[in-house]
């Protein structure tokens, strides 16, 4: 048998390490981890459920709505506050459980959220939310970007907290 067709040793990683190995790789984002002190499964339905609960934490967007949904890939359009010219932004959405990955069309923007039980305690969850800008990444573009990733991460390293507070502030009074 030659390497080729040995199997190769595959890394598997949790919905939590997923998330922080692609904020690694994107500049213009934030990740913020918290631990929220309620169960997984609470957890996630607020979050997932994005057509009901995405404004209740989320003040920079006014209305989001499924356009479709196959599996685990679906199809949203949210319409933006006021104070960001309430413009509407499509988004492709993947969604798996305690995994969801939204992608603006054109691709500039990113949203990633992130659950996974708490190890040793059944009413905790550890909760992660990433928001942010991406750019394009060709050599040419790179020095004019980073400005711009630059005002994004300070932007969403006071942002995306707030986001995380109120989604554990909704799922906590729930109980």
């Amino acid at each position: 048998m030659t390497i080729a067709e040995q199997a190769w040793p595959a890394a598997r990683l949790g919905p939590l390490a997923r998330l922080r190995a692609i904020a690694a790789g994107l500049p213009g984002v934030h990740l913020h981890e918290e631990v929220i002190d309620a169960a997984f499964d609470d957890v996630w339905r607020f979050v997932s459920d994005l057509e009901r609960t995405t404004t209740t934490f989320e003040p920079d967007v006014r209305s989001l709505r499924i356009l479709e949904r196959d599996a685990a890939h679906w199809k949203v359009r949210i319409r933006l506050a006021p104070w960001l010219g309430a413009l509407p932004l499509n988004l492709d959405v993947t969604m798996q459980d305690g995994w969801c990955w939204m992608i603006s069309r054109p691709h500039l923007y990113v949203v990633g959220m992130a659950a996974e039980p708490l190890e040793g305690s059944p009413t905790a969850t550890r909760y992660g939310h990433l928001e942010g800008v991406v750019l394009p990444t060709a050599p040419w573009a790179r020095a004019a970007a980073w400005p711009i990733l630059g005002i994004s991460r300070w932007r969403h390293r006071v942002h995306v907290p707030r986001d995380v507070a109120r989604i554990a502030a909704h799922v906590t009074d729930a109980d």
